[in-house]
Parts: C-alpha cells; structure tokens; sequence
C-alpha cells in the first residue's frame, strides 16, 4: 500500500511541469527522469538477486537472462546487462543511449 501511494504521489507531483531554460513548460521532466531512474535501480535490485539465485541453483552464471519468465529490458527497451565481479553478479542498464561504459549507464550495488 505505501508503495502505490508513493507512485500516485510521484504521478501528481509529475503532472505540474517545470519551467525548462527556454521558458517552455516540460511537464514533469525531471521529476519524470528520477522516477525513471528509480524504477531502474528496483529492477536492477531484482534481477541481481534473481541472478544470484539462478547462480545459487546451477552452480555456474548464467549467459544470458533465458531463465527468467519476463523480459529483462530497461525502460528504454534495451536489455539489461550483467557481468559478475569478485563473485557477485551486477547488474547494469547502458542508459538512454543504448551503449554500455559511458556516463548514462546506471548500475546496481
């Protein structure tokens, strides 16, 4: 319950707008682009744990996110990306811009 009323409240807060530099009202970008960023970092949460559960399982990581019953795609609708490093599987969007390792990545842990 408090999490829907979380999401109405970002939702109505998002329908002000905000005045963007040139003086046009862009409703609700950047609360928009947080909420956004927030829904990334719960899906990353998620997969993360789903992919140490997979490892859990198997014994071996996975190659890619065939074990999984639901699309793992970002809010972008590019696939998010794993490796796994010092034991532990991370899991990462490569941002607006598709291509992975440049500033608009967003990554769990």
């Amino acid at each position: 319950m408090r999490r829907l009323l979380a999401h109405l409240l970002l939702l109505a807060v998002a329908s002000c707008g905000d005045l963007s530099p040139t003086g046009t009202v862009e409703r609700g970008k950047p609360l928009m682009d947080r909420a956004k960023r927030l829904r990334i970092q719960q899906e990353i949460r998620y997969l993360e744990h789903e992919l140490g559960q997979q490892h859990a399982l198997t014994g071996e990581w996975p190659d890619d996110w065939g074990f999984l019953r639901r699309s793992a795609n970002d809010p972008w609708g590019n696939e998010y990306r794993f490796s796994v490093e010092d034991g532990e599987g991370r899991v990462f969007s490569a941002g607006p811009d598709g291509e992975p390792d440049t500033p608009d990545d967003i990554v769990g842990k």
